[in-house]
């Protein structure tokens, strides 16, 4: 039988025979559930033989206040479900919505499911349902209003083509890309808006009093940019919190693999902040060390700093070695 024989069998099966099973709570309707066609209808097209591959190729959230100051969160789930059998198989184009009055992952939930649903119920022929039941009444939001993006979908690495790590949100490290590529073995990264590195220029020391005000380069810093934008961080986070004993021993340790040994660590700092070790390191220091490596978990299960760090560290450490040694 070909994939189209197939899904009308399974279309036979339960396209007129599904009952509404749920009653809308506010509104008294009753209605079809997710549950009730993914269930009945993924269970008709498996006995055919068929398979149902969903994808979500794009997604966003939007939230909408209304003049009144209510709040609604809309999402939006662009699919690509894949039909097949044996050989056979055809992509469709499909989309979910989703609302939500409290927090946008509700909302996003919602369209997945939604669209799901109303994808396998059009595919069989399913009409016995109402309007969609998981879904809050919106009426009363009707009228003016302000809609800003909350949540979308990380783009594609422009290297690899494979899916990136969102850092906007929780960025500390303001020289650190927007989106990374989730391989580690693939350098890819996005930086929004982000203009052509400036030549490296010659800048003086700041001071508690004359801090550097320039915005970093979107790629790694030269050794001139780094040294000034460590002491400008360091002493910006000065009168934060202290940072916690176990990134300390981290960013130890990472210095270390990234320096070579305790020797090349000691030379950083002292090329950085002056110090010999680190337990002269000011609590400014150590956060702007947490800011600077932006250690983060990778798909391993291990930690790692940044590649835009470890840069910098090489190209520090090549210029103190071509420093002359004072007589």
């Amino acid at each position: 039988m070909s994939l189209t024989s197939k899904i009308a069998a399974a279309s036979k099966r339960v396209g007129g025979r599904l009952a509404t099973d749920k009653t809308n709570k506010e509104q008294g309707y009753q209605y079809l559930s997710a549950d009730a066609i993914l269930g009945a209808g993924g269970q008709a097209l498996a006995e055919e033989g068929v398979v149902v591959f969903p994808s979500v190729i794009d997604w966003a959230v939007n939230q909408f206040v209304t003049d009144k100051g209510k709040t609604r969160y809309d999402a939006r789930v662009n699919y690509v479900f894949t039909v097949a059998c044996d050989e056979e198989a055809r992509d469709f184009v499909w989309v979910g919505l989703g609302s939500d009055y409290t927090v946008p992952d509700k909302a996003y939930y919602k369209a997945v499911t939604s669209g799901h649903k109303y994808f396998v119920a059009k595919l069989l022929n399913v009409g016995a349902f109402n309007e969609d039941g998981e879904h809050e009444d919106l009426a009363d939001d009707i009228g003016a209003g302000i809609t800003r993006p909350v949540m979308e979908a990380a783009p594609k690495c422009p290297k690899c083509g494979g899916p990136m790590w969102d850092n906007r949100e929780g960025k500390k490290n303001p020289k650190a890309p927007d989106y990374k590529c989730k391989n580690k073995a693939c350098d890819g990264a996005i930086w929004q808006g982000a203009a052509p590195a400036p030549a490296a220029q010659p800048e003086p020391a700041p001071s508690q009093t004359t801090i550097a005000s320039q915005s970093p380069p979107a790629g790694p810093m030269t050794p001139d940019q780094l040294r000034p934008w460590l002491l400008e961080a360091a002493a910006r986070f000065a009168n934060d919190a202290p940072l916690p004993d176990g990134w300390r021993k981290a960013i130890t340790g990472h210095l270390n693999k990234l320096t070579g040994s305790d020797t090349g660590r000691h030379v950083i700092l002292s090329w950085a902040f002056g110090v010999e070790s680190s337990n002269d390191l000011t609590n400014g220091q150590w956060h702007t060390l947490y800011t600077w490596l932006d250690i983060r978990k990778a798909d391993d299960g291990k930690y790692y700093p940044s590649d835009l760090a470890a840069a910098e560290i090489k190209l520090a450490i090549a210029a103190v070695a071509a420093e002359p040694v004072p007589f």
